[in-house]
């Protein structure tokens, strides 16, 4: 870790994590290379500042190691919350509502950890720790060795992709899934206190200061840095509330439709969905005409190496995966959930951040998903599902590494953290793309096959069925109703998994976007921190 610290207190101060020693010890020149920070302090100091740095990147990793735990723990109890409330056809409707909520409240968290502070985003947005740790490591690193530090903040995923799944059985046997997410909601408030703590104090130390900033630096300081008002948060909101309904109520009919008693000719649906369009139209007339700060910066949605890299965020086939390997293939919740957590482990394992290697694997990543399509067969064995992830996921780790350099490598300070909620607005928006996909194809076609292939003394409870993994797993294996439930598993499927695979062999035009970007250029701050 040490070997990749770039010392210059002038630059820590001014990223807030590192202590200044200019105040004390004034320097006749700035120091601007490791060399010179070397010179100008003593050995001891410079050791204790790598451990003090060492210390920092420990916590952020503790926090995102508790943050990837919480998810890969959560996510298999998710089917079983819905069955309580015999609503588990709505497993898609509930992700894309909370995907996007997620999705687009990223971009207000991004505003306002610019305005007050990344310390405070992380103490009130919860639920965008990630995507501010992501911030705060693009603050402090040059663009050279930001793809590796994305990597390395990713890792606790290789250890969370194979506990997650065992503590979420844990809790269905011994307790409850109301028990598994108030118990992670605790926890990682807890665990992220450290970080707020650590960052809170070298922003205060830092204001502390009494060297001002100079011409230069003034100049390179967006006005939302220093002018802590509400007048552009005031602004933001109407944005945020049109752009969340909006999508929100386009995307959700294709889920809810067929619970419709007239389907699509449903007055419910038709309000919503024109309702939804309105609201995107009065998003962009909102954005184009009003005199606040735009929620989204224009030339970021011009830049095609960004649309590219937004584009490549597509999945279908996870709202349901997990449900479909415990009935159809008969897998405990803890093997499903290691098989779903597959593409976690796969992406973490496998982020190399070079654009070559993540074109070059895109062909791979289309192989894993056509698979898929034929080795859905409950007759034939889980380990095939197994490869089937193994392939997309060792694939998608190098593009989503290279895509979020490449991104970053493009932009101006100021940016950043308003450019990675944008980034993970459209990730958002494609998954929940994603899960409207698969949730209308889930409901067209699930129930239908239950009525057609159940026997005759179990028809009367496919509504039933349908609404509940547990009736599902209710019944024995081999058993003629449970064979039918199978059967309709793997034809539903059949048509995700196509779906999914059409949407990744678009991927090769969206890699096509991408431009050639030099990482050579300097770090946002005065001073490479890494």
């Amino acid at each position: 870790m040490t070997e990749l610290v770039k010392m210059n207190t002038k630059g820590l101060t001014r990223t807030g994590l590192a202590p200044s020693h200019e105040a004390s010890h004034p320097s006749p020149t700035p120091i601007t290379s490791v060399n010179d920070a070397q010179k100008r302090l003593p050995r001891g100091v410079a050791e204790i500042e790598h451990v003090v740095l060492t210390v920092h990147l420990l916590s952020f990793y503790l926090l995102m190691l508790c943050v990837n735990l919480e998810s890969q723990a959560t996510r298999p109890l998710q089917p079983f919350a819905l069955s309580d409330f015999k609503a588990h056809a709505l497993a898609p409707a509930t992700n894309v509502v909370a995907t996007l909520i997620g999705g687009v409240g990223k971009l207000p968290i991004a505003k306002f950890s610019d305005l007050w502070g990344r310390d405070l985003a992380i103490l009130f947005c919860n639920e965008s720790i990630g995507v501010l740790l992501n911030i705060v490591i693009t603050d402090i690193t040059s663009p050279r060795r930001r793809g590796f530090m994305y990597a390395a903040l990713a890792t606790p995923r290789i250890l969370t992709t194979f506990i997650g799944p065992t503590v979420a059985e844990k809790f269905l046997k011994y307790s409850t899934w109301r028990w598994g997410f108030g118990t992670f909601a605790i926890l990682v408030f807890l665990i992220s206190l450290p970080v707020i703590a650590i960052i809170r104090i070298h922003v205060i130390r830092a204001n502390g200061s009494d060297e001002p900033l100079s011409n230069e630096e003034n100049q390179q300081v967006p006005a939302r840095f220093s002018d802590r008002s509400w007048k552009d948060w005031d602004g933001l909101l109407p944005g945020l509330i049109l752009i969340a309904a909006g999508f929100t109520l386009i995307l959700l009919p294709f889920s809810l439709a067929s619970s419709q008693a007239k389907t699509w000719q449903s007055p419910n649906i038709i309000v919503m969905l024109a309702i939804g369009a309105s609201c995107l139209i009065s998003f962009a007339v909102w954005e184009t005409l009003s005199p606040w700060p735009s929620l989204v910066p224009s030339y970021v949605l011009r830049d095609r190496t960004i649309q590219g890299g937004c584009l490549t965020f597509l999945a279908q086939w996870a709202a349901y995966l997990s449900s479909f390997l415990q009935v159809a293939f008969n897998q405990s919740v803890k093997n499903a959930g290691y098989i779903k957590n597959i593409y976690s482990l796969g992406t973490a394992v496998f982020s190399v951040p070079i654009a070559w290697i993540a074109i070059s694997m895109l062909p791979v990543k289309i192989l894993g998903a056509g698979l898929m399509i034929y080795f859905r067969h409950p007759s034939l064995h889980a380990r095939y599902m197994v490869m089937c992830q193994v392939l997309v996921a060792f694939a998608e780790g190098a593009i989503l590494i290279s895509t979020e350099t490449i991104i970053m490598a493009r932009l101006e300070h100021g940016d950043v953290a308003t450019v990675w909620a944008t980034m993970t607005l459209f990730q958002s928006l494609g998954a929940s793309i994603g899960g409207t996909t698969a949730g209308g194809i889930w409901a067209t076609d699930f129930p239908q096959l239950l009525k057609e292939t159940l026997p005759a003394e179990n028809r009367h409870e496919a509504a039933r069925i349908y609404g509940s993994i547990r009736e599902q797993l209710a019944f024995p294996w081999g058993s003629a109703a449970r064979r039918a439930i199978n059967y309709a598993y793997a034809e539903t499927h059949e048509k995700i998994f196509l779906a999914s695979t059409a949407i990744c062999a678009a991927s090769i035009l969206f890699l096509l976007m991408w431009r050639d970007v030099g990482l050579d250029k300097k770090g946002y701050c005065k001073g490479q921190v890494i």
